[in-house]
């Protein structure tokens, strides 16, 4: 979506797609709107939510014509339309952090398990070395007993 060139990087795609999608939620309300304020709103979007992916703006969309974040009371206006980006915002950010935290805690239990079988060939290998000490031990005392004349 980012064009990146030796100006710089051309957000005019992203741009856009947001004004489609702020177009399409105003439309299904039944609300008309300015196109500077249709631009104005785009930018105000990708410069809050720049990380959010476009998969998400558009359960977004779909959230919002469903009437997920409750009735518009009146006209749709752009700041209705930012406080229910805000709580699905909010509701994506917790999603990953809860994911984050599930994704660590799983390899903290791997690496936990790891070590701990790791732990455990350890000590097979040191009691293994031990049994051979030992077997070696006995071998030569068992050579330093025997009569010189065998």
């Amino acid at each position: 979506m980012l064009i990146k060139s030796e100006i710089g990087v051309d957000k005019t795609n992203c741009h856009k797609l947001l004004e489609l999608m702020v177009i399409e939620v105003f439309e299904w309300y039944g609300n008309e709107i300015k196109i500077e304020l249709i631009q104005s709103l785009a930018k105000t979007i990708y410069s809050s939510y720049y990380w959010l992916k476009i998969a998400e703006m558009k359960l977004f969309v779909e959230r919002m014509k469903a009437g997920y974040y409750g009735k518009v009371f009146g006209k749709m206006t752009p700041a209705v339309l930012m406080e229910y980006l805000t709580t699905f915002a909010n509701d994506s950010m917790q999603i990953r952090e809860e994911k984050a935290i599930q994704i660590a805690d799983t390899e903290r239990y791997h690496e936990r398990k790891d070590y701990e079988r790791t732990l455990d060939d350890r000590k097979k290998d040191a009691q293994a070395i031990h049994e051979i000490k030992v077997d070696l031990f006995k071998k030569k005392v068992q050579e330093e007993n025997k009569p010189a004349d065998e």
